[in-house]
């Protein structure tokens, strides 16, 4: 866990950072409720983030009353559990969410209310994920650095002297820090990739189509929406969610891709890696953590080869 994130608190931390998937077994075994790990994950939040900055808005009061019902059912089995049922969820503020303030980080938008839901949002609470807090992001998501007029700037929980990056700085931090279970974001130039860099976590930016955009972003081949986690199949689970056709998207792919959450040996597989695609600069420390997980691939029985693709900086 992040050391800049551990000042003292009263959060229980192995509950702050159980796997959703660890969660949702312990949900169903009857070791774990529901308001059990709302509750440790909003006493790391209280304790964390004065020194993170990370969150917009509390949810609190809802977010207990949405955990005593999935504990009831789990509890009482009246009905199936939802794919998600009582997972704290962390959602980015630049996304709409029907009834609630939705600003984006700017001072324009400081009393914006949505009058709709992002289909991604809505199907992971559909899926029984709770909602407790939302995260910071750059006015209009605009930067690689979470930092607006109206929010101020989000640290990183590994060291706040650094950036958390951008545009899903808030939601990176939070996972990271152990302030929710998953988080959601959205990656056009590295939005949700560069925050997972930057925190140590889980950032998948799926392929265009495969999860629906919002409204306010008809046909934008640059937004995609997907999820931040701390596990690969936490990951997944959650894309699963958000994946499919939607009517509001007109670019959703009709074919709703599925993931497993559990993979068998890659040993016949082939990988091929560059490492600075012919002509960037790379950092010694991002050389050796390639180089580490191409070893990973190695001993893993892959076949891996350093490849040549050709490109200069004249490519664009």
């Amino acid at each position: 866990m992040p050391p800049a994130a551990t000042s003292p608190a009263d959060a229980d931390l192995d509950l702050c950072y159980m796997s959703a998937t660890e969660a949702i077994d312990a949900f169903k075994a009857g070791t774990l409720s529901p308001v059990e790990l709302l509750e440790a994950v909003i006493a790391r939040t209280e304790a964390v983030n004065p020194r993170l900055n990370a969150i917009t808005t509390r949810y609190y009061e809802r977010a207990r009353v949405q955990a005593r019902a999935a504990e009831a059912v789990y509890r009482d089995g009246d009905r199936e559990p939802r794919p998600l049922e009582g997972i704290p969820v962390a959602i980015k503020e630049s996304h709409p969410i029907d009834g609630e303030i939705t600003t984006a980080g700017s001072r324009i938008n400081k009393d914006f209310v949505a009058a709709n839901t992002a289909p991604t949002v809505e199907r992971l609470l559909d899926a029984g994920a709770i909602m407790h807090i939302r995260t910071t992001t750059p006015e209009f998501t605009h930067s690689s650095i979470t930092n607006s007029p109206l929010w101020g700037a989000t640290r990183n929980p590994w060291n706040v002297d650094y950036t958390s990056g951008g545009s899903s700085g808030g939601s990176g931090a939070a996972v990271a820090a152990g302030m929710t279970i998953l988080a959601d974001g959205t990656d056009g130039g590295g939005s949700i990739r560069i925050p997972a860099s930057a925190s140590g976590i889980v950032g998948y930016k799926p392929p265009f189509g495969r999860n629906p955009t919002d409204r306010e972003h008809p046909y934008e081949t640059l937004v995609h929406h997907g999820p931040m986690t701390r596990t690969v199949a936490d990951a997944a689970l959650a894309q699963n969610v958000m994946s499919g056709p939607h009517v509001a998207d007109g670019c959703s792919l009709r074919e709703t891709l599925t993931l497993p959450l559990e993979y068998g040996s890659i040993g016949d597989w082939k990988v091929a890696y560059t490492m600075d695609y012919g002509y960037f600069e790379v950092d010694e420390e991002v050389r050796r953590n390639t180089l580490d997980a191409v070893e990973a691939f190695r001993e893993l029985g892959c076949t891996v080869e350093e490849v040549d693709i050709g490109w200069n900086s004249s490519v664009q």
